[in-house]
């Protein structure tokens, strides 16, 4: 069997890289130092800082991720206590029923404290959470709907399906894995084209669970998508989160974990 060590990283990349990761230190530094316990989350006039009702509210998670990478490189202790700190501002929404975005909010935050500490009550929380996402199935359409409808099923859930796939493995909860598994089925079906395209929504008929057509909130054009979401296709999460014995099993279809 032929091994392959990893090329060396260029010297010029890894300049590049420091220079970016000393820059987004400085700039999320400033932030939660002139904006305390505030999440931007879009811009109105060019300013993210406005007090302006959220259509649906998915990136809370985001920044205590990047306070997360920062404190793992670091090893700085205000990076790790801020990262603590916004991590608990958003605890209470493991219970949060309104968005199908559980992945982002706590894979992004709660994961990577779990990762890092290995402390069972932080745990519970993405556990939580994947049980809160696996709510939404539609059992007739075999789906987890968008925020949007009961009727509708979004591309982007696959990236954060995962955390249902996750409380499943750490659970041994059977059926949160055929959710997970059917969400996954269901999602490579309909909305998943042959030439390796998505489109952004499926609908579904919600008293036969028959998928009606394809369609898109947002895109280039009608119900086409970009390729960070479907390249989440396929992917397995047995490769960074083992799956206990009695569910040793690879799901056909899976979200991606987002990246340390």
């Amino acid at each position: 069997m032929t091994t392959h060590s990893a090329e060396p990283v260029p010297e010029t990349l890894q300049q590049s890289a420091k220079r970016a990761f000393d820059f987004a230190q400085q700039q999320v530094r400033r932030l939660i130092t002139n904006h305390p316990d505030y999440f931007p989350l879009f811009t109105m006039n060019g300013k993210w800082y406005h007090q302006s009702e959220a259509w649906t509210n998915w990136c809370e998670g985001f920044l205590g991720g990047m306070l997360w990478i920062f404190a793992r490189r670091t090893g700085d202790a205000w990076w790790r206590e801020r990262a603590e700190h916004y991590s608990r501002l958003i605890e209470h929404r493991k219970h949060d029923t309104s968005v199908h975005d559980m992945g982002f909010l706590f894979w992004s935050t709660y994961k990577r404290w779990y990762d890092l500490t290995g402390d069972s009550a932080v745990n519970d929380v993405v556990i939580q959470a994947g049980r809160t996402e696996a709510l939404r199935f539609n059992e007739k359409g075999r789906y987890l709907r968008s925020f949007v409808a009961p009727e509708s099923c979004f591309i982007d859930i696959m990236m954060n399906v995962g955390v249902v796939f996750y409380a499943a493995q750490q659970t041994n909860d059977r059926d949160l894995l055929r959710i997970a598994t059917e969400h996954c089925l269901t999602t490579r079906r309909y909305l998943v084209r042959g030439d390796g395209s998505t489109s952004h929504e499926g609908i579904f008929d919600l008293a036969t669970g028959a998928f009606l057509r394809q369609t898109t909130h947002q895109g280039w054009r009608e119900a086409r998508r970009g390729s960070a979401c479907r390249r989440t296709i396929g992917r397995s999460p047995t490769r960074s989160v083992p799956m206990r014995a009695p569910l040793r099993q690879s799901p056909p279809a899976v979200c991606c974990n987002s990246p340390n």
